[in-house]
């Protein structure tokens, strides 16, 4: 249970800075590529998937709750990376009994 707490406030926390990050020192361009810059190349990419959902279900005009889709899945994403790094490392940490 505290792996999941855990993972959930880092990737809430995660979230928060990268669209903070994105905010101040971010660019994307589709059509100007020199608008673009690493840290805006990351951050569309990981909330496209969720992007490509909220225009299937609310069509090409999103709007806030288009938006709030994708930065829910993008936390998601940042959840499930998380909890998987927790579990491993977990597993890692527990003296084994094998003799």
């Amino acid at each position: 249970m505290r792996t999941i707490i855990t993972s959930a406030i880092v990737a809430v926390a995660s979230e928060g800075l990268l669209c903070a990050a994105f905010a101040l020192f971010g660019g994307f361009s589709f059509t100007r590529s020199e608008d673009t810059n690493l840290l805006g190349l990351v951050t569309v990419f990981l909330h496209l998937p969720g992007l490509s959902l909220a225009s299937a279900l609310f069509g090409p005009f999103l709007g806030r709750a288009g938006i709030a889709v994708a930065i829910l899945t993008s936390a998601l994403q940042f959840f499930l990376f998380a909890w998987g790094v927790l579990a491993i490392r977990n597993t890692m940490r527990r003296p084994s009994n094998v003799a």
